[in-house]
């Protein structure tokens, strides 16, 4: 059993299903980050291709047209493909959503392949979005960088936010149910 079942009863719980799931209502969108609207920047000398580590260096890329009126979490998969940090460095990254910080993240020393992280935050409106990983703090010289793959490695996934009307009607027809499994009906 379900803890939304334990919680609110097989019927409430499909209810809320199909009124989140309704015609209308927006799916999951996962955007790649790919070349050629990949952009990044690297502060230092001798930059290698995505490799950042001082304050204000970024990943960022711009989805356009996404189909995806609105979000209320983020589900970013981070693939580390190289990390050269040494003795006790890390990069510590603010995560941003069309200019709106959601979040924050810190790679240590030694982590790479694909990392998870998910954030919740108040609705951000699309279609278009920008998705920027930003600096917030610099490696000491000598000690490393980091960098992330693209292609298909590196992706978020959008999920908007169930609207208001599609949880009022699962609550309708819930209350509905309710009154007749009790012999009441309004009149």
């Amino acid at each position: 059993m379900t803890t939304c079942t334990r919680i609110l009863g097989r019927r409430l719980c499909a209810c809320l299903c199909l009124a989140i799931a309704a015609p209308g209502a927006s799916a999951d969108v996962t955007l790649t980050f790919s070349e050629p609207d990949f952009d990044w920047l690297a502060q230092g000398t001798s930059s290698t291709p995505y490799h950042i580590w001082t304050t204000g260096d970024y990943w960022t890329q711009t989805f356009n047209a996404t189909g995806q009126a609105s979000a209320g979490q983020m589900d970013l998969r981070l693939f580390i493909n190289d990390n050269t940090l040494s003795a006790g460095a890390h990069v510590d990254l603010s995560v941003l959503l069309n200019n709106t910080m959601i979040g924050s993240l810190s790679i240590p020393v030694g982590l790479t392949g694909a990392q998870n992280y998910s954030f919740n935050f108040s609705t951000i409106v699309g279609p278009n979005y920008n998705v920027r990983l930003l600096e917030t703090n610099t490696v000491p010289s000598g000690a490393g960088a980091v960098s992330m793959g693209l292609g298909g490695s590196s992706f978020v996934t959008l999920v908007p936010e169930p609207t208001g009307a599609a949880i009022a009607a699962a609550l309708g027809v819930l209350l509905t149910m309710r009154r007749r499994r009790n012999g009441t009906r309004d009149t």
